[in-house]
């Protein structure tokens, strides 16, 4: 057994990270601290190529409050693909409204849009849902395009909760500008992290306005704490803004080793019948956050978990795809429209080690378990 433990997705922090936070602590000291969350801010607003930008304290936070500002009501009912992680439901439930899974499509994993539009077209005019979460899962990105068209033929605003693909490209734009309002995650093992956090983006300054003043309490613009709706503490912390502002100065590398490290996967697996390293869709260029692998049941049959426990004897961590949620208890008596697409990836597919610093030794040493594991060799 291997002593050291390969993680799933370990985060990086060099010296201008460490750097960073001294910086703002110094800053504390001499009574007026600079404003990271406002460089932070801007840094993303360059690197995603879009106007305004909110740091929060989660991506659940920032989902939360894109869909205040959008007014969900509750009993509204909010399209979201069944293939994600619970977050992206959650906050539908805080506001009372209702989710509507929809299952996915076989080789992206992302939102069907042929049954976006099946949905759609079954429902009576005040029955259409008040918006559709888009979700670039682990990465790769929607076919936007197609949910574009419904979009505005339906007049349904798109969320894009881009917490997993931060980088990613859909036809070479910024992912995150395809939607009304994107989400963004800064969580411990995202592609950058500020070890929690998140933000709202949006080319629509009264929505930034809004979610900002929301995520500040509600306070109004006096110098004395005047209220006069509900507000939130989804606040950012300067220390982790800053974390984030070293981050994403090399955001260009970190995607670069990630694509490189899932290449190196599809090149040891690829060629064995039966396995399969989930790449890209024509219409994007992903940031690889977590390479994927799925498993035919003819070749290999119900393997998953064999693999999975062998790669945890040899100290290796490796993690099922995200449950479909319309099977979440939690979510049992929610409506939904799936064909058993996202069930059959649950059941046949694992997350890899995918950490930007993971050596390609390391790789090669992960696929040679995975070949054990099935007696591929």
């Amino acid at each position: 057994m291997n002593n050291r433990r390969i993680k799933l997705s370990h985060p990086y922090f060099c010296e201008s990270d460490f750097k960073s936070v001294i910086d703002y602590l110094e800053s504390v000291n001499q009574t007026e601290p600079s404003n990271e969350i406002s460089l932070f801010e801007e840094k993303l607003v360059k690197f995603n190529k879009i106007s305004n930008v909110v740091a929060v304290s989660s991506g659940t936070s920032a989902l939360h409050l894109a869909l205040i500002a959008l007014e969900i009501k509750p009993g509204d009912r909010i399209l979201v693909p069944t293939l994600t992680f619970a977050a992206t439901a959650f906050p539908i439930k805080y506001l009372g409204a209702l989710p509507v899974f929809i299952d996915v499509e076989e080789s992206s994993w992302v939102l069907n849009i042929d049954l976006v539009e099946k949905y759609l077209l079954n429902c009576n005019q005040s029955d259409l849902p008040k918006a559709i979460i888009a979700v670039d899962l682990f990465g790769r990105t929607c076919e936007y395009y197609r949910l574009i068209i419904l979009s505005k033929k339906y007049g349904i605003p798109i969320i894009i909760d881009a917490a997993e693909s931060l980088g990613s490209l859909y036809q070479n734009s910024p992912s995150t500008t395809q939607g009304l309002i994107s989400i963004l995650s800064f969580n411990f093992n995202k592609i950058i992290t500020t070890t929690g956090g998140g933000a709202i983006l949006t080319d629509q300054k009264i929505i930034a306005d809004k979610c900002r003043k929301l995520a500040n309490q509600s306070r109004e613009n006096v110098h004395w704490f005047e209220h006069t709706e509900i507000g939130y503490n989804y606040r950012i912390s300067p220390m982790l803004a800053a974390i984030g502002a070293s981050q994403i100065d090399r955001i260009s590398e970190i995607i670069f080793e990630r694509r490189a490290i899932r290449q190196r996967y599809a090149d040891n697996l690829n060629d064995y019948p039966g396995i399969k390293i989930i790449g890209d869709s024509s219409w994007e260029i992903s940031n690889a956050w977590l390479t994927n692998i799925r498993f035919s049941n003819m070749e290999y049959p119900y393997v998953r978990d064999i693999v999975r426990e062998n790669l945890e004897r040899n100290n290796i961590e490796s993690r099922y795809i995200w449950k479909p949620l319309h099977l979440q208890p939690i979510f049992h008596n929610s409506d939904a429209v799936v064909d058993g697409t996202a069930e059959q990836i649950y059941n046949q597919s694992l997350c890899l080690p995918s950490g930007s610093k993971l050596s390609l030794s390391e790789v090669d040493e992960i696929c040679e378990n995975i070949l054990t594991s099935l007696g591929a060799i």
